[in-house]
């Protein structure tokens, strides 16, 4: 059982405060339709409460385990096996700094295309996140798929976002 969520959670919840700060910049509402400030600020709003949930029950379960580690007073006698005790923390899915500095990496790249968005335009700034993202979480991955997937989730974003939805998203300098 991982019980050290309280960093992942933090994050989660600057995340998700950032998104919504960045989206208060876009309008929410255009015409009574949604306009391109609406679903980032959902997906902010999302992220901070799943980053809360996070916390509380990271709480939950070290309060859990630190009331189990106070009750059991059973020692071994004699040459019988035991379990070992659980420690809290020690199941940390932080395996080192190249971790963390992949996590600031992106960060910095979602702040910058989301900066740019105006002049680039959503569909290009969504295919340069996803496929920078990508890169930088497993640089292993072929660069076609890479690629491939970059293009896919920008013209499925185009797709929903533009033509089912109608949806005003900023178009930069190449019109799209």
């Amino acid at each position: 059982m991982n019980v050290n969520r309280l960093p992942e959670g933090i994050f989660v919840i600057i995340i998700g405060l950032v998104t919504i700060w960045l989206s208060l910049g876009y309008s929410y509402m255009e015409r009574f339709t949604p306009g391109p400030g609406f679903f980032p600020f959902w997906l902010g709003l999302l992220l901070t409460v799943l980053g809360f949930i996070m916390l509380v029950s990271s709480a939950a379960q070290v309060r859990t385990l630190r009331r189990q580690q106070v009750t059991s007073d059973s020692r071994p006698v004699g040459n019988e096996v035991t379990k070992e005790e659980p420690v809290i923390g020690a199941s940390t899915p932080f395996t080192g700094w190249s971790d963390l500095s992949k996590v600031f990496a992106a960060l910095i790249i979602l702040v910058l295309l989301v900066l740019a968005m105006d002049w680039l335009g959503t569909t290009i700034s969504v295919a340069l996140f996803t496929i920078l993202l990508i890169w930088f979480l497993n640089p292993r991955v072929s660069w076609k798929i890479v690629l491939g997937t970059g293009v896919l989730v920008a013209v499925a974003s185009y797709l929903l976002f533009v033509v089912t939805l109608e949806v005003p998203l900023p178009k930069g300098i190449f019109g799209f």
